[in-house]
């Protein structure tokens, strides 16, 4: 039997493709390769980066589908079954919304593989595929395996992806990682990340966990696990990592050079609308920061534009100070309700959205507005946005933001990785505005 695992692109026409070089390996599909039974052959496709050979001969296609590229999953799952080739659905999208799901697929795969994978792998084995799977009990976090061999002579940006942790304890209206695990928060063993980690033999990981310092006493665990490494790693944390200073420093010891944080917003107002008010710690996004930077913890803000408190002067106000605070790098987001979260509920039910299934709308392009906002047109703010990463990655705001000896200019590594992020990052993004999601 032969399994083909896919990753869909965002984007796939002949006027827009993904750098190779600045493209991560999926690990979700190294993941579900992990999962599969040895005598099974498994091969994985990144349609970011590489063609699809649909007349090749293999049994089962698994496609891990997230909502900005569900348009496209869905036309590669139907390429497939019109060849006859059975398709399962697995990811967050599917697991977002499985009824919609259900409707492009031969089977759909709800929540978590471990536990259920080699359910579907029999049942695929005997041509007897469920409908839907969903593991019904709880499953430890442990004994995790992946198989990084189905990426063999793939060209990804050289750094390590590892999981540590799953799932978030802040409830935040907009996220959808509570809707896929729900308030759980889970963590491997520190002894099995370590030994992971040993194998890959690299010295550049990225934890993907989505808040890797939500349970403090956990990932000081895990830390003084990874010192004795003498790696550089970076991840996603909140800023309550600065109320703790045993933690901040066993970040540094543990060679944390950088982590993601959802500033999303420096309006209390707006934060008590996405339920996020916790954000600001008790001291204030400066003094906050301050805390990271004493550290030498360089950080990417991520910044959430359109709610409804934001006004043209409002997000200038933001652009001053993401500039002031010297990020790292930063995101400028349109606010978008994803299917299943209790944003896209309350917008639904106020009659805000302009498009209420944007994933799947042909006309809807990437970058554009999808409801109503409170306090700017619609197309006023998505080009706003557009602004904010034109002046943010000017030479004047890198110029600055990089001169900072604490941090972002700590040693010869934060410097390149400074410029190798920054000096692409407006153009980039300029290229992905007004595309449609999907292939042509």
């Amino acid at each position: 039997m032969k399994v083909t695992l896919i990753e869909p692109a965002m984007i796939k026409t002949e006027q827009f493709s993904e750098k190779p070089s600045w493209v991560l390996a999926p690990l979700t599909l190294a993941t579900l390769a992990g999962l599969t039974p040895p005598e099974v052959e498994v091969e994985a496709l990144d349609d970011r980066i590489e063609e699809i050979d649909y007349d090749a001969p293999r049994d089962l296609v698994g496609i891990s589908v997230k909502t900005f590229t569900a348009r496209r999953a869905y036309q590669i799952a139907a390429e497939f079954r019109r060849r006859g080739v059975p398709v399962i659905l697995g990811g967050h999208h599917p697991t977002l919304i499985p009824e919609e799901a259900q409707q492009y697929a031969d089977s759909i795969l709800v929540g978590e593989a471990e536990g259920i994978w080699d359910v579907v792998i029999a049942d695929a084995q005997r041509n007897k595929l469920k409908p839907r799977y969903k593991r019904e009990t709880d499953f430890a976090f442990e004994n995790v395996c992946v198989d990084r061999s189905v990426f063999a002579g793939k060209k990804y940006l050289p750094i390590a992806l590892v999981e540590t942790t799953r799932g978030c304890p802040f409830a935040c209206n907009f996220c959808s990682v509570t809707t896929f695990f729900g308030r759980g928060f889970r963590h491997r063993p520190p002894h099995e990340v370590v030994r992971e980690i040993e194998q890959l033999g690299k010295t550049s990981v990225f934890l993907v966990d989505d808040n890797i310092v939500a349970d403090k006493a956990a990932a000081k665990e895990l830390f003084r696990a990874l010192i004795p490494l003498n790696i550089r790693w970076i991840s996603q944390a909140s800023l309550t990592m600065t109320k703790d200073l045993e933690l901040m420093r066993l970040m540094r010891e543990s060679g944390c050079a950088g982590v993601l944080v959802g500033i999303e917003t420096i309006d209390p107002a707006n934060l008590k609308q996405i339920r996020k008010s916790w954000n600001t710690v008790g001291i204030g996004y400066p003094a906050a920061l301050q805390v990271a930077r004493d550290h030498g913890i360089a950080v990417v803000g991520s910044f959430i534009l359109g709610m409804d408190g934001d006004t043209p002067e409002s997000l200038e106000s933001l652009l001053e100070f993401a500039i002031r605070e010297r990020f790292f790098a930063a995101l400028f987001n349109i606010l978008t309700p994803y299917p299943g979260t209790d944003l896209y509920q309350l917008y639904l039910e106020r009659g805000r959205l302009i498009r209420p299934r944007w994933w799947l709308d042909p006309d809807y392009t990437y970058g554009s507005v999808v409801f109503e906002p409170n306090g700017i047109s619609a197309i006023e703010l998505a080009h706003i946005r557009l602004k904010l990463y034109r002046r943010f990655y000017g030479l004047s705001s890198m110029a600055y933001r990089m001169l900072d000896p604490l941090a972002n200019l700590r040693d010869p590594w934060h410097a390149l990785t400074f410029l190798s992020m920054n000096l692409p990052a407006h153009k980039e993004e300029a290229m992905r505005f007004g595309q449609a999601l999907g292939a042509d």
